[in-house]
């Protein structure tokens, strides 16, 4: 259990310096903002071909699709209870299947 001031330190910290998908996965989960909300910033990740990049996996700054932030999305996805049909599930699916190489 946080105190009053670690409570408003944590909040303090998404406010200024955590990450805008972070920020709005706090928001949503300690704030109730709506899940929609975080659907949103996770789109913004999301490229055309269906895979994610735009460093959504901090560690692989590439504004490219990759399957290691693909599946970071779709990790992200699985703890929100995104259903299986939500557009976002179903465009990664989609990039991994397409970029699999089946040889």
């Amino acid at each position: 259990m946080l105190s009053k001031s670690g409570r408003a330190t944590v909040q303090g910290f998404f406010a200024d310096q955590a990450h805008p998908l972070y920020r709005t996965l706090y928001h949503h989960h300690m704030c109730g903002h709506a899940l929609e909300s975080v659907y949103q910033e996770l789109a913004a990740f999301q490229n055309d071909d269906g895979g994610f990049g735009h460093g959504l996996e901090p560690d692989i700054r590439l504004t490219d699709s990759s399957v290691i932030a693909t599946t970071v999305g779709l990790q992200i996805l699985r703890r929100l209870g995104a259903p299986e049909s939500h557009p976002l599930v179903t465009g990664a699916i989609s990039y991994l299947l397409e970029t699999y190489d089946f040889r």
